[in-house]
């Protein structure tokens, strides 16, 4: 198990170090080089930060690129890309979420059902294996497996992740029409800065997530 967590702590770290170095490839040619500062892991990342800016001044092209090229390859790896996996992992997490709650209503039914036909036709003429069955054992697994599917919803938190897919997915629109709008390299310089301030709590957030045990 330790071995696993150890493994489990070094893939994570990779992870968000190569979102970091993503935001670095997709801004590459602006004057000044956007990363993502993920709040509460600056110390983390902050080596593999400076080798990036130092990079970057280091590899300053002659010629800048068009603006055109810059907003265009901006949109297309990082906001296009960051809108694609979010759409994708909420329509997972709602599938989750729906077959969980699928479940509890179906115990609980089930739960209701049986009370009503124990109540009403007995269990007199059943054998000893069914009255067992019906008698003792599902009174107890049908409202355990109903507790069971909505304690899931909440240990792994899906409204709330739902929610904040939901909530990125609208930010990403709003940020590739401000993006697509800018028309000199200083207002696309901010645009993209506030894109990646929101996204680093992104990532902030599943660094975190990633890196409890329920999540592992």
């Amino acid at each position: 198990y330790l071995k696993y967590r150890k493994i489990q702590r070094t893939w994570i770290h990779c992870r968000a170090a190569a979102e970091i170095c993503r935001t670095a490839i997709a801004t590459w040619g602006l004057p000044r080089l956007v990363l993502p500062v993920v709040p509460g892991q600056s110390a983390t990342f902050a080596r593999l930060a400076t080798s990036l800016r130092m990079l970057h001044l280091r590899s300053q092209p002659l010629a800048e690129l068009p603006i055109d090229v810059l907003r265009e390859r901006y949109i297309a790896e990082r906001i296009d890309d960051q809108a694609r996996y979010h759409r994708v992992r909420r329509a997972r997490l709602e599938t989750r979420r729906q077959r969980l709650i699928a479940l509890f209503w179906v115990c609980s039914a089930l739960a209701v059902l049986r009370g009503l036909l124990v109540g009403i036709f007995g269990i007199g003429g059943l054998g000893e294996e069914l009255r067992h069955l019906v008698n003792h054992f599902l009174p107890l697994a049908l409202p355990c497996l109903a507790g069971f599917a909505l304690a899931l919803i909440s240990v792994f938190d899906l409204n709330g992740q739902v929610a904040r897919s939901r909530e990125t997915e609208d930010f990403l629109a709003s940020a590739r029409a401000e993006t697509a709008a800018c028309s000199n390299i200083y207002a696309l310089q901010r645009a993209i800065e506030r894109t990646e301030r929101f996204l680093a709590h992104e990532i902030a957030e599943w660094f975190t997530r990633s890196r409890e045990p329920r999540y592992g």
